[in-house]
């Protein structure tokens, strides 16, 4: 399976586990050492085929498919120019792990699984969804520590990274298992 294709079947299983609705959130994978495969606006994860992906340079140039790309290339582009060890960009908005990023709160990293998946995760301030200001943010959050693989975006949602697309969903998906249970661990203390 090439890059293409298994970004398509992590994106949709993404959307399938509920870690994002409608036409929010977007994936990328690396295409070369300046390139990426980004998912275009207006689709939701869960219906992407081949086809909503474009390929574009670092730069914002679409080099091919037809669309428009998502808002949010600038922080996908700035993670892979930051880190050569991220193979795949997942942005997406996760109930629990949302939840925290809305209240500006992070959680701790309770859980095993997640410590050894995530490692570490960072919160950035936010800023309005497409700007130069919130990628800004996400990429040094990413380039600032190499164990960081999840950033919190106050006020917005997440974004996690992997070696490869595999490993950036599964790197999501244990994102959001941890928060779950850093909820439902301060429930049953405050119980």
């Amino acid at each position: 399976m090439g890059v293409l294709e298994e970004l398509v079947s992590y994106t949709r299983r993404a959307y399938d586990r509920g870690l994002t609705v409608g036409v929010s959130g977007n994936t990328s994978a690396r295409a070369g050492a300046d390139r990426m495969w980004i998912k275009r606006s207006g689709v939701s994860l869960g219906e992407v085929g081949p086809d909503d992906f474009l390929l574009m340079d670092f730069e914002g140039n679409v080099l091919a498919g037809t669309g428009t790309p998502s808002k949010e290339w600038r922080f996908h582009a700035g993670t892979y120019q930051a880190r050569t060890d991220v193979g795949a960009v997942f942005h997406l908005h996760p109930p629990y792990a949302t939840a925290y990023a809305v209240a500006g709160v992070l959680p701790p990293l309770v859980t095993g699984a997640g410590k050894g998946t995530v490692r570490r995760w960072a919160m950035v301030e936010g800023a309005p969804s497409g700007s130069t200001a919130l990628a800004d943010q996400v990429t040094q959050a990413f380039q600032a520590d190499p164990d960081v693989r999840a950033v919190f975006m106050k006020g917005h949602g997440t974004v996690c990274v992997g070696a490869s697309v595999r490993d950036a969903f599964y790197v999501s998906e244990y994102m959001e298992d941890a928060a779950r249970a850093a909820c439902l661990l301060r429930i049953l203390r405050e119980g």
